[in-house]
């Protein structure tokens, strides 16, 4: 399957493909994962890197220190040349990822993880598209912000994510706690906002890459 170079660099430096293994495609200017490795994908193989990776911008950005991919070690092995991969081990693992992405609030319905369980690699991809932007902007918006010495207030776990199912638009909300005594003006980027919500929308310009072709 192919995917733009940025999100093809991600993946290698991650580990996950070895880009001696795989190469340009010269018709679509776009760089091809393995099938192998998409099939172990499907597994759940390698979401606990994934998701460590996110983790750790996600701390950058408001700089703590949270565990929330814990539970990753529980993914059950598979190994990378596997030939067969249960649904047993596939609805295991991909219902781990599932609780670990409500924790940076990316909801999946039951039957979306079970269209991942069944073989569709494009929505497969299409989470993990989702969880590359999120990385980026937490990066991208902790690497602009160094010299504003205002520590930030992480969200609740139970962020809301909705994802519109007819045009594919996805939005997300972090609902920021309010805790007793503490001036939370600080954290909105949007200094002329009356509430306190952070809208990861609003944190994207014109110039975010598109890192996945439907």
């Amino acid at each position: 399957m192919e995917v733009t170079p940025e999100m093809y660099a991600w993946f290698t430096s991650l580990n996950i493909i070895n880009p001696f293994l795989s190469g340009e495609d010269d018709q679509m200017n776009n760089f091809v994962i393995p099938e192998k490795t998409i099939k172990v994908l499907l597994g759940g193989k390698y979401m606990d890197i994934i998701l460590k990776h996110l983790q750790d911008s996600y701390n950058k950005f408001y700089k703590v220190k949270m565990d929330f991919t814990s539970k990753m070690k529980e993914l059950k092995e598979i190994d990378e040349d596997q030939d067969y991969i249960s649904n047993s081990v596939k609805y295991a693992n991909w219902h781990l990822v599932g609780d670990t992405l409500k924790q940076f609030g990316l909801n999946y319905t039951e039957e979306e993880i079970m269209k991942v369980v069944n073989g569709d690699k494009d929505f497969m991809l299409k989470i993990i598209k989702q969880i590359y932007d999120l990385h980026n902007q937490f990066l991208k918006h902790s690497n602009s912000n160094n010299k504003n010495k205002n520590n930030r207030t992480p969200p609740k776990n139970n962020i809301n994510s909705n994802q519109n199912q007819n045009n594919g638009n996805f939005k997300r909300m972090f609902t920021v706690p309010q805790k007793k005594n503490e001036d939370l003006s600080s954290i909105n980027f949007d200094k002329s906002s009356k509430n306190s919500n952070i809208n990861l929308a609003q944190l994207n310009d014109t110039s975010s890459m598109q890192a996945f072709n439907d």
